[in-house]
């Protein structure tokens, strides 16, 4: 089951993630923290363009305030309100990209009107025949998949001139590393967004 909503209306509905493939210590789980509720709500900060919503949900910028210490008393806060006005910066005058890897590029993927579906998270594949390492990924990230219909021609994106009707990411979430065990990331509750992966075999134009 997913969630749909557009820019102005929100369809709640409530549901269960099971993914029997995330094996974490030898058993099956469900993954810990509902990656896809944080998707939800990331993605409609951005459609309302609530900037600090997104800056505390986004695992680069949550990283580097956490490295800063923004959360401590003993802060200092000109560096950590430095740190939120210059992303904002950036976030604001960053251009439609379809590349993978390029920051704040998700404010042109999710504008207010579209119609957004979010799927059911799951595990990346596992990365040659390690499987501590194996373990060790899944534990800090995971793959959440998001459909977008774009009503309103005048928000769509536009890819080689032609306006974009509907589209597929795999969005990227993943945990703030702390340590080396793998335990300890398989049970934090705590998902930040890390960017999204265009899909353009997905993609039908107007």
């Amino acid at each position: 089951m997913s969630r749909k909503w557009s820019g102005k209306k929100i369809f709640k509905a409530g549901f269960c993630i099971a993914i029997s493939a995330f094996a974490l210590g030898g058993c099956d789980q469900k993954i810990p923290g509902h990656p896809e509720k944080i998707a939800s709500e990331y993605i409609k900060a951005v459609q309302r363009n609530d900037f600090k919503t997104i800056y505390r949900l986004n695992f680069d910028t949550s990283r580097s305030s956490k490295y800063l210490k923004c959360s401590d008393g003993k802060a200092e806060n000109k560096i950590c309100e430095q740190n939120f006005r210059e992303n904002k910066t950036i976030y604001e005058n960053a251009e439609l990209n379809f590349s993978p890897g390029v920051r704040w590029v998700e404010k042109h993927y999710f504008p207010a009107s579209a119609l957004v579906d979010i799927g059911e998270p799951y595990p990346p594949a596992a990365a040659g025949e390690d499987d501590i390492n194996s373990k060790y990924e899944r534990a800090v990230s995971v793959f959440v998949p998001v459909k977008v219909e774009y009503p309103d021609q005048n928000e769509a994106p536009s890819q080689d001139d032609r306006k974009i009707k509907t589209a597929s990411f795999e969005c990227v979430f993943r945990k703030i590393r702390e340590g080396g065990n793998v335990r300890v990331y398989s049970h934090d509750i705590k998902w930040y967004f890390a960017g999204c992966v265009f899909n353009a075999q997905s993609v039908t134009y107007r």
